[in-house]
This record gives structure tokens, C-alpha cells and sequence, in this order.
């Protein structure tokens, strides 16, 4: 036997090994997450001692890897900033080094923005990329093009940030695969612009903005598997919005609580015939027909309270509904609970 042969096959072997790091992960990801906590520490910060400089990063706290490749595959650095450090900018290029990432949490860090130095489209680079939760940052709209670059993305967390005006989803018109986006509590404003191919789109929440309707009725419709919509605590008015929800036939649940809803529910509601949890309350709404209530037999939840409905309440229009649990209306301006498995009234505040 060669022996000399041997020890240069072993050797090599050893060095192929080591490209992806002696150490379990790989070097230029060590690298990049050691930059990383220097500049979530700077300028005089302690957060996440496990990092250390020599140790195999897939073993520190918040990083996980796959275990055949040593690649990274998550980083969780959720509240990892001292809140005493102040505002956080990002040299995004570092995130450049994770080509096998699969979820990134940067969430409640004060992060400001990036620090960019190849520009936006080299995100395309993060191509398995599918969980990111940014919320409770400081983020504007000037983030978006950089999230529309991240085709693999299904979940997108950006409440609590500072984005304002129309939303105008044609920066993440790529994220065909997107199915929870969430942008409650920011600063949105006017009529809401859905544009791109959503169709994958099961969770939306817009809550706690300043939307007062939908630029077009039909914009809505392409979210065809959408079963959530939260938008309570907007300004939304008038029938236009509710109209374009009509045919919004996969919805489970729906809340339109604390806006400006005028008028009359519209009759084609009815074709929301999965729906669970309808939230009504809190509107300026005058009329809801039996036929309408009576028609979405899959209800479990329904608030109406502190509307304007005037008139006699039939409980006939619950008949058809089994599945009713909780059924929340105002009777003489006073806030009404009815839970059908206890039978009995319960005021709530």
C-alpha cells in the first residue's frame, strides 16, 4: 500500500472539510456574524456572549445550521440591541454571506436602516429565504425594494415600523410565494394599492393605520386563497370598501372593528360562506339583513355592537348557524354579549 498516497487523499479530504469550516460552520459565516454582533453592540454594548470568535457558531445562541453541510439556516437576533445604544444601522452586505438562510428575526433591534454598499438586487443571493420578521424597527418604505428581491419569502413581518402612505405592493410583486404579511401599526394612509401576483396570500393584517378604502375593488380579488383580513382600526368608509371583499370566497376570518363603515352590509357578502369570525363593531352601519347573517352558516364569531342598527332583532337569523358560539350586538345603545353554551347575557366594556 502506498502510504504517502493515503496521507495526501486524508489530507485533502481534510482541507475539503475545513472549506466549510473546522470549526462546524463555515468560516465567511463566522466571519459575518461576528460583524454582525460588533455592530449590534457598537458603540459599547454586551449582547450575545456566546459568540465567540474560534467556537463553532452553529452552537451560539440564536443560530442554527444544517447538520450535514454546516450551513447557516436561522438566525434569531430578536431583542438582541440594547435599547441604551440607540438607533441600529445594518451593513446589509453581511447578510450576503447566508445562502442556505431559511428564517431571519431582526425584530425590536431600533434598526434605523441599512448600511448598503452593493445595492439591493444582490438580496436575490438570499434565494431560500422564506420566514423575516423586521417588526418593531424603525423601517420605512425605502426597505421595500430590498424585500422584493427576496423571491422565496412566505412570511413578512414589518409591524410596528414606520412605513407611511399608500402601500404600493408593486415593489413585492415577486413575492408570489408570500402567505402571511404583516403590517399592522405603521403609518399607511389613503386607499390601500394591492398590485403583483399574491395569490398564495392566506394571511393579511393591516390594523392600526390610516386606510380609508381600496383604490379599485377588484384589486383584492387576486388574494383568492386569503383567509384572514384584519383591518381593524383604520378609517375605511363607505360601501366601496366592503364591496371588495364580496368575492373573497376562502376568508375565515374578518375584522373591520373600530373604522367608518356606513350604510347597509351588502347582500353579496353572503359569498363568504367559509367565514368564522366577523367583526362588525364599532362602525357607523344602519342595516344587516337576516337573509345575510343566516346565509354564513360557518360563523362562530359575530360582533355588530356600537353600530346605528335600529329595529327588532329576530333570533331566527341564527337558526341555520350551529357552529355560533359568541354573538356580540347593542341593545338600547348597551353592549351585549350572547354566548350560546352558557345561555346568558354578559355586558362587556
Amino acid at each position: 500500500m502506498d502510504w504517502a498516497l493515503v496521507l495526501w487523499l486524508w489530507a485533502l479530504l481534510y482541507v475539503q472539510y475545513c472549506r466549510r469550516g473546522c470549526l462546524g460552520c463555515l468560516d465567511k459565516e463566522r466571519t459575518s456574524l461576528l460583524e454582525i454582533k460588533a455592530s449590534i453592540n457598537y458603540p459599547n454594548g454586551s449582547s450575545l456572549p456566546t459568540w465567540k470568535d474560534g467556537t463553532d457558531c452553529c452552537n451560539w445562541d440564536g443560530i442554527k445550521c444544517n447538520n450535514a453541510t454546516g450551513r447557516v439556516t436561522e438566525i434569531s437576533l430578536g431583542w438582541a440591541r440594547e435599547y441604551k445604544l440607540g438607533e441600529w444601522y445594518l451593513n446589509a452586505d453581511l447578510l450576503l454571506s447566508f445562502g442556505e438562510l431559511q428564517s431571519l428575526d431582526l425584530s425590536s433591534n431600533y434598526l434605523r436602516g441599512w448600511v448598503d454598499h452593493e445595492g439591493f438586487n444582490r438580496w436575490s443571493r438570499l434565494s431560500k429565504l422564506e420566514h423575516l420578521d423586521l417588526s418593531h424597527n424603525s423601517f420605512n418604505e425605502t426597505i421595500l425594494p430590498y424585500l422584493g428581491a427576496l423571491s422565496s419569502l412566505k412570511s413578512l413581518d414589518l409591524e410596528t415600523n414606520d412605513l407611511e402612505g399608500c402601500f404600493l405592493s408593486k415593489e413585492l410583486a415577486n413575492l408570489s410565494k408570500l402567505e402571511v404579511l404583516d403590517l399592522r401599526y405603521n403609518r399607511l394612509n389613503g386607499s390601500l394599492f394591492l398590485q403583483g401576483n399574491l395569490s398564495k396570500l392566506k394571511v393579511l393584517d393591516l390594523s392600526y393605520n390610516r386606510l380609508n378604502g381600496f383604490q379599485s375593488p377588484q384589486e383584492l380579488l387576486n388574494s383568492s386563497k386569503l383567509e384572514v383580513l384584519n383591518l381593524e382600526y383604520n378609517v375605511l368608509n363607505g360601501s366601496l370598501s366592503l364591496q371588495a371583499l364580496c368575492n373573497l370566497e376562502n376568508l375565515q376570518e374578518l375584522d373591520l372593528h373600530s373604522n367608518e363603515l356606513e350604510g347597509s352590509l351588502p347582500p353579496c357578502l353572503s359569498n363568504l360562506s367559509s367565514l368564522q369570525l366577523l367583526d362588525l363593531s364599532h362602525n357607523k352601519l344602519s342595516g344587516i339583513s337576516s337573509s345575510l347573517i343566516s346565509s354564513l352558516t360557518m360563523l362562530r364569531f359575530l360582533s355588530q355592537s356600537s353600530n346605528r342598527f335600529e329595529g327588532s332583532l329576530s333570533f331566527s337569523s341564527f337558526a341555520n348557524l350551529s357552529k355560533l358560539e359568541v354573538v356580540e350586538l347593542s341593545v338600547l345603545n348597551v353592549p351585549i354579549r350572547i354566548i350560546r353554551t352558557a345561555l346568558q347575557h354578559i355586558p362587556i366594556s
